[in-house]
């Protein structure tokens, strides 16, 4: 691969494992089927580049492949192609396993971070700043600290995408309690590689203090600038002893149904889903108190 960033274009080629996404087909082909779809599709959504699902008419898994994509066919893409972290190829690691990093920047918000792991040897456990993760030992990249502070949580293979709403599969991590991440072999058939772990990071706002977005979690990147225009949070209330708000602006198709998922301020970890309905090709949720609701500026009447 070349050394400058191709990822910027939407013309980029990084298609690992396959040409084309022959492991988004569902039912066996004259005997033949891929083993590890969710992979498959995970590796070439995190590529940054396109996605081509092929072989029979009518076999494709249409929820995998609208998990890589908006209504419309606009692919959901981290900043750029992940990569091995370096840590990987220090010598005590070189050949331990498969482990991919990504991110999603909004300026001004922060950054999420997906960190895939597959084929492992054994149990490898680095730490966020090893992996050049969020790490809760940062300083932050802007004035709110959003890199320091934020939410881990971890999915394994054919897992549920979702978490569950009392947040009980969530981590915190601060500069008090610094992040690590357990990337772990498969627990059954020892040498299936195609079993993964799937990492994801998301910033809490307001220095830990305020709501964290966690994105679309049945999208394989929850967090894209594909979806999300900008994301602003009102952190000066805390210092009054009132709440923090968050407002995020999503992008889309006029009439996409999109689900959007939210923790509450610490220190709770309650979860808090929003079905947004894109009345136009944007809309607005605003989260405040306790709850999340989508909150559009009205539009103007035609004339």
């Amino acid at each position: 691969m070349s050394t400058h960033q191709d990822w910027s274009t939407s013309t980029c080629t990084m298609i690992p494992m396959h040409g084309t996404s022959t492991g988004l087909v569902q039912p066996p082909y004259y005997g033949a089927q891929e083993k590890h779809p969710e992979l498959q599709a995970l590796v070439s959504a995190l590529s940054a580049g396109p996605i081509a699902p092929s072989d029979v008419v009518g076999s494709s898994n249409s929820t995998l492949i609208l998990s890589t994509c908006r209504a419309d066919g606009v692919l959901l893409k981290p900043d750029r192609p992940a990569f091995p972290p370096g840590v990987m190829f220090l010598r005590r690691l070189r050949g331990k396993g498969e482990v991919q990093l990504t991110h999603t920047t909004l300026a001004g918000a922060g950054r999420w971070t997906y960190c895939l792991s597959f084929g492992m040897k054994e149990q490898i456990t680095l730490t966020a700043k090893e992996l050049g993760a969020p790490s809760g030992t940062d300083s932050g990249s802007d004035s709110d600290g959003t890199d320091s502070t934020g939410i881990a949580w971890a999915r394994k293979n054919l897992e549920p995408f979702a978490v569950s709403m009392d947040g009980k599969e969530l981590r915190r991590f601060s500069p008090s309690q610094p992040l690590s991440l357990a990337l772990q072999p498969p627990s059954r058939h020892a040498g299936d590689w195609g079993l993964y772990t799937y990492w994801r990071t998301a910033p809490t706002t307001c220095r830990g203090q305020g709501w964290t977005l966690l994105g679309e979690l049945q999208k394989l990147v929850s967090v894209s600038t594909q979806r999300f225009a900008n994301v602003t949070a009102t952190c000066d209330m805390v210092a009054v002893d009132r709440e923090p708000t968050l407002s995020v602006a999503l992008m889309g198709t006029e009439g996409e149904s999109v689900a959007v998922w939210f923790v509450q301020p610490p220190p709770s970890k309650r979860v808090v889903t929003v079905q947004v309905r894109l009345r136009s090709t944007s809309a607005r949720v605003l989260c405040s108190g306790a709850t999340c609701a989508q909150n559009d500026v009205p539009r103007p009447p035609k004339e």
